[in-house]
């Protein structure tokens, strides 16, 4: 953990990551590739599932745990039934379609738990008056979490200010100038809290905002985090780093 003596002073606003920043959303892709696999070891036997999960993790991750692209589900479930269709492993029919494609559509149904320290570092940031914003992917996904989040803090629905990005879209420095904008403030008075160095760091870096929290999210598979350097596009930003959301209290 590398955090500074000083706090954070004279900002206005926070912009959130949701998923893995504030929501702990990897034991759900995980818990729906054990699903996954369950239904291929029942209609194909173990070795085949085992063959054919192994696969599709490395189509879908990169070493270390970080994926390869958004994760649409629905596109993902479509092109891998197809996909075993093709392969002459399965038959084309709509109930094994509905049994396979299941696991992972179903992802979308629920709101993923909050991360540790979540729930307290949004009271304290709101107790202290800080407007709090989301800039998330996930479209329709997005806007279910990011409402949730909302409706658990019990903060007034009319304060509620995010951004959910498309699947088929990136996060980039237009996204965080369209929140940024929705806040009425300027990039300097906000600070952005993230858990992916590119799209929540260098891209809102290329807009001005220059204060930064980087939140290290342990990644799958029990390695360790992501790539320990933090990527600063401009020298006069500050990025704090962390394992701990409860520390990012003492910034504030």
């Amino acid at each position: 953990m590398k955090f500074k003596e000083e706090k954070i002073v004279g900002k206005k606003a926070v912009i959130f990551d949701v998923d893995n920043t504030i929501l702990d959303s990897s034991p759900v892709f995980i818990q729906a590739y054990e699903n996954l696999q369950a239904v291929l070891e029942k209609q194909l036997g173990d070795n085949m599932s085992k063959e054919l999960m192994k696969k599709f993790m490395f189509d879908m991750y990169e070493e270390g745990g970080r994926y390869k692209g958004v994760l649409d589900m629905d596109f993902i479930a479509k092109d891998f039934f197809e996909g075993l269709v093709g392969r002459e492993l399965i038959e084309d029919k709509e109930e094994v379609r509905n049994e396979i494609e299941k696991p992972l559509v179903e992802i979308y149904n629920d709101c993923p738990p909050f991360l540790p320290g979540a729930e307290q570092l949004l009271k304290h940031l709101y107790r202290k008056g800080l407007k709090i914003a989301f800039c998330t992917h996930n479209g329709e996904w997005g806007n279910l979490k990011v409402k949730s989040i909302w409706e658990k803090m019990e903060f007034p629905k009319e304060e509620l200010i995010y951004l959910t990005i498309p699947l088929e879209e990136e996060k980039n420095r237009e996204s965080w100038r369209k929140v940024i904008n929705m806040l009425e403030l300027k990039p300097s008075e906000v600070v952005v809290i993230g858990d992916n160095r590119e799209a929540d760091i260098v891209e809102a870096q290329k807009i001005g905002v220059d204060t930064f929290v980087f939140y290290r999210y342990a990644m799958i598979h029990n390695v360790d985090f992501y790539d320990d350097s933090v990527c600063i596009d401009n020298p006069g930003s500050i990025v704090y780093e962390t394992d701990s959301l409860k520390d990012i209290i003492d910034l504030f």
